[in-house]
């Protein structure tokens, strides 16, 4: 233990750029739609559509991004790349 919590659900606090779930499930998708703020609807290539949020980059539409799931809900994630 670290910091009072289990080492694999601690904040990675040597590279915070790097913190993921490590549960999280990515996967390429296109954009298809630009929604208010930083949110935008993509599209996987297997035809699931979800909602993509971004705390740094803009999009427009058709670019390629990478998205992170959290395994319980695929409705939504973030944009990762």
């Amino acid at each position: 233990m670290i910091g009072g919590l289990p080492f694999q659900n601690r904040i990675n606090l040597i590279n915070p750029i790097q913190n993921h779930h490590p549960d999280e499930i990515r996967a390429p998708a296109r954009v298809i739609e630009l929604m208010r703020g930083r949110a935008c609807r993509v599209e996987l290539p297997n035809g699931h559509r979800a909602v993509g949020q971004s705390r740094t980059h803009q999009f427009s539409l058709g670019d390629a991004v990478t998205i992170a799931f959290h395994p319980y809900d695929l409705s939504r994630g973030w944009i990762v790349e």
